[in-house]
């Protein structure tokens, strides 16, 4: 009975204890869950800065290339591993394998000794003679010769027209004027002089390589701390993790990408911070709502001085505003007495904060408020059917400006599972549902304002995502790591409390883990696009053409050409107006040498600026675009007698002709291999449909107006009129309206060297050629069976055979290209088939009498012809 007795009293004591320990947890997990001061909230911001640092500098040591590395110095030594054997396949995969792991296991250092080589390799293709990586992308580029010419002039152009600064090498041979947002360019170039101060060993490229990621640890730093104001350390850690770890963000902010956003998500956040601090408290402290409400204005002047987006806080601000008197008025139902007093900090704050943004806009940037932003309404729509200006919007093609489904804006938010975005839309509503009787009511609607318009914006262009992240994961953040630990601890006690306590430290581990594998994969795919073959290409070009040359081709690259080139380029990223883009994408897809020739000179001798010399004197748009195009081959004589038909004055007429058929200034033009995949783009830009724009623009008109517009504007026939007409009333609305303008001609494949299969050639897309007959077959993988193509063109030592075949069953062209006894195939749309693209890229420019060879890069497919004007 005793032994039982202290049995029973041993079992009891230690359920006492294990009682005991798990309330000892308990209570511990009772203290406010990171919320408090101390050390931890500075490990924390410690802790994410380093990370987003770390991530971000991976462009200076290119990390992404060393299991290539790896695996090429394998292949290479199971390469030489296998010519030592003979026998068959199996017994060799046998072998081979076991002898490669003997070979690393034997002399580990020498293999780690030819990785670290091939990885050396991999990297100088990307790097300059000082081991430095290449700027990323293109515009960086422009960034960094405004931001030098600062540093040498004083301003970022190179010289100063009527008191402003202009580009002479930007939209030649005109020049630009230097953009207002040009902040980025100063602020960098003070921050240099000061490093200067103290050490002259750090050149300016360095500088504007490494400083992005200083600009990005500033915005991480603001971000951290502004979450922290409003909800507790926890919060702010895994909103700056989770934005700073989005692959946009570490891409935008990555060392080498020398840009606007970091310092505008930064600005942005301040503008935001001002705000809420101003009207923190109902504004009952009326000397600190006045002082953040300037200096909140203040912040949004800088904006204006910065980036181009800057008005977007002065809508999400108003928007704040408006929602937050609304929410007074409705919180306080039965006190309508108090209504006045309680919107009354508000329509103070507004007003105080909207005035002031113009004032220190006016005085930062130099501009008209109200005339920037009806121009930035223009400059920024999408919509081409119903801009004012005739000509496309070269936006819609760019890639960053694309529309985003709900499905692809799910994707950004650590996709391709939609279950992160799930839970940010869900955290907004549980948030405001939560917090709309608290005193983090206006937080939460400054929010909630940023979310809604940066959503639109994000369905319009996948640009604005990195903007979205800010207040997604703000409300992410607050609902899962301030609700969950709060209700954890307040709901649940003893066991329950620790035992959920565990799981959610667990799923906020593997979030943590999940999001920075994601940002570390992200930085490892960070490649420039410049490399050694485009500088030693445009370095030929600063060393060989002559100083007043001008650089044509696409727009892309332009930055890159005015950069490493030192010559004036016909436009860039900065100036891809849609008039040029348009005839820039003629002269590409253009079959006619004389007339991709005339389109030159006139680029070449005014840029786009003939159709607007002639548009005051002939209104209506479309017939001076009309006009215009009969003037480009009509030749000088020709070409007066059409102006006379108007009322162009004498001089100006003078001017025009000058422009259309004078000798212009020594020119060269760039064709290059990336062009095979823009060509989508480019063709539909070139081959815009004034007479369906027309037709849109006017579809509120009578049909027999219309119709009359068409053949009096455009000089369509009758027939054809009516056609028109037909074909774009039925067209389909919203996106693609805009398809339904234009067209897309593609390159279906990159060319391919052909094999002999008996009497036969083939090739690997799929064309199948005979010799002897010249009959081509076309195998579509997609339909597993064969073609015949209606079109085949031969070209064989600079000559051409085209070969139509009426019975074709494909509406492709098949292109083949002998060269001695190597042949190559290509297929492409009928339309691009004996392009001049076509012929400067595949055949050298064979058979053209205007553009002789001036540069040519075979293994990296970039050549370079010099224009010979007649």
């Amino acid at each position: 009975m005793l032994i039982i007795e202290l049995l029973m009293l041993k079992t009891f004591s230690k359920k006492i204890s294990k009682q005991s320990f798990f309330k000892s947890i308990s209570d511990e997990l009772n203290k406010p869950l990171f919320s408090g001061g101390g050390l931890l909230p500075v490990l924390l911001v410690f802790a994410c800065l380093s990370l987003n640092i770390y991530v971000r500098l991976f462009p200076a040591y290119l990390p992404g290339l060393a299991e290539n590395a790896v695996l090429n110095v394998i292949n290479r030594y199971s390469g030489a591993l296998s010519k030592k054997h003979e026998g068959n396949k199996k017994e060799i995969d046998r072998q081979v394998p076991e002898e490669l792991q003997e070979l690393i296991g034997k002399d580990p250092a020498a293999f780690s000794r030819d990785v670290g080589l091939e990885q050396a390799k991999l990297k100088d293709p990307y790097q300059d003679e000082h081991g430095l990586t290449y700027l990323m992308e293109y515009d960086p580029y422009a960034w960094a010769q405004w931001t030098e010419n600062v540093v040498k002039n004083g301003h970022p152009g190179n010289k100063i027209v009527n008191g402003k600064s202009y580009d002479s090498t930007m939209v030649a041979p005109l020049g630009l004027e230097v953009f207002h947002f040009t902040g980025l360019f100063y602020l960098t170039a003070f921050l240099y002089k000061g490093v200067c101060l103290f050490t002259n060993e750090v050149s300016l490229q360095r500088f504007l390589f490494f400083i992005p990621v200083f600009y990005s640890a500033c915005f991480l730093l603001i971000f951290f701390l502004f979450v922290r104001r409003g909800s507790q350390s926890l919060s702010a850690f895994f909103a700056v993790l989770l934005s700073g770890c989005m692959s946009e963000s570490i891409q935008r902010g990555s060392a080498g990408w020398y840009d606007f956003d970091m310092l505008s998500l930064l600005l942005a956040i301040a503008v935001a911070w001002c705000l809420l601090e101003a009207v923190r408290g109902s504004g009952r402290r009326w000397g600190t709502l006045v002082l953040f409400s300037v200096l909140a204005a203040f912040f949004e002047g800088l904006y204006a001085k910065m980036w181009m987006g800057w008005w977007f806080m002065l809508i999400v601000g108003t928007g704040f505003f408006a929602v937050a008197m609304i929410a007074q008025l409705f919180s306080g139902v039965g006190h309508e007495r108090n209504a006045g007093r309680r919107i009354l900090p508000y329509a103070v704050s507004a007003l105080l904060f909207l005035g002031f943004s113009f004032v220190f806009a006016q005085i930062f940037a130099g501009i008209d408020i109200f005339e920037r932003i009806r121009w930035l309404r223009g400059f920024l729509r999408f919509d081409t059917a119903i801009s004012a200006d005739i000509w496309p919007n070269v936006f819609y093609t760019i890639s960053e400006l694309s529309a985003l489904s709900l499905k692809g804006l799910a994707a950004r938010f650590y996709g391709p599972g939609p279950w992160i975005f799930a839970g940010v839309c869900g955290s907004v509503f549980c948030v405001i549902y939560k917090e709309w009787r608290t005193e983090r009511r206006d937080l939460v609607l400054m929010l909630l304002c940023w979310f809604l318009f940066m959503l639109a914006a994000s369905f319009k262009a996948n640009r604005f995502v990195i903007f979205l992240a800010i207040p997604s994961f703000t409300f992410f953040s607050i609902a899962v790591f301030e609700y969950i630990p709060a209700f954890i601890v307040k709901r649940r006690t003893g066991f329950k409390r620790v035992a959920l306590g565990a799981v959610f430290l667990c799923a906020a581990g593997f979030l943590m883990y999940m999001t920075v594998s994601k940002g570390i994969s992200s930085a490892e795919e960070i490649f420039p696009f410049m490399n050694d073959s485009w500088h030693k290409a445009l370095t030929y070009v600063d060393q060989h053409a002559p100083k007043d040359a001008i650089l044509n081709a696409w727009w892309d690259q332009g930055s890159w050409y005015r950069y490493y080139g030192k010559r004036r380029a016909i436009f860039d990223g900065q100036s891809q107006n849609g008039q040029l883009c348009y005839w820039m994408a003629r002269v590409l897809k253009e079959n006619d040498e004389a007339k991709a020739l005339a389109i030159l000179r006139m680029l070449n001798n005014n840029s786009m600026q003939t159709y607007y010399e002639m548009l005051p004197y002939i209104a209506d748009p479309f017939l001076c675009k009309k006009v215009l195009e009969d003037l480009l081959t009509a030749g000088r004589e020709k070409g007066g007698k059409i102006l006379q038909k108007y009322p162009v004055p004498s001089g100006v007429a003078r001017q025009i002709l000058d422009s259309l058929y004078g000798r212009p200034a020594p020119a060269y033009f760039i064709v290059e291999e990336s062009l095979l995949g823009k060509m989508p783009s480019i063709s539909f830009l070139g081959n815009w449909d004034f007479r369906k724009l027309l037709v849109r623009q006017n579809e509120s008109q009578p049909r027999q107006k219309v119709l009359s517009l068409l053949e009096s504007s455009l000089g369509s026939k009758s027939v054809e009129a009516e056609k028109i007409y037909n074909d774009t009333s039925v067209s389909f609305s919203g996106f693609r309206a805009n398809e339904s303008l234009s067209t897309r001609y593609s390159f279906s494949v990159r060319p391919m060297k052909g094999k002999n299969q008996g009497h036969l050639m083939s090739f690997d897309n799929g064309v199948v050629y005979d010799p002897d007959s010249q009959d081509v077959l076309f195998y579509s993988g997609n339909d597993q069976r064969y073609y015949t193509p209606r079109e085949v063109v031969f070209f064989e030592n600079g000559r051409t055979q085209r070969v139509h075949n009426e019975k074709g069953d494909i509406r492709k062209t098949v292109i083949v290209v002998k060269e001695g006894k190597e042949c190559q195939s290509l297929i492409a749309d009928d339309e691009l088939a004996e392009s001049l693209f076509f012929k400067l890229y595949f055949l050298g420019g064979r058979g053209l009498k205007h553009f002789k060879p001036f540069y040519a890069d075979e293994e990296n497919k970039i050549y370079i012809y010099q224009i010979e004007w007649s």
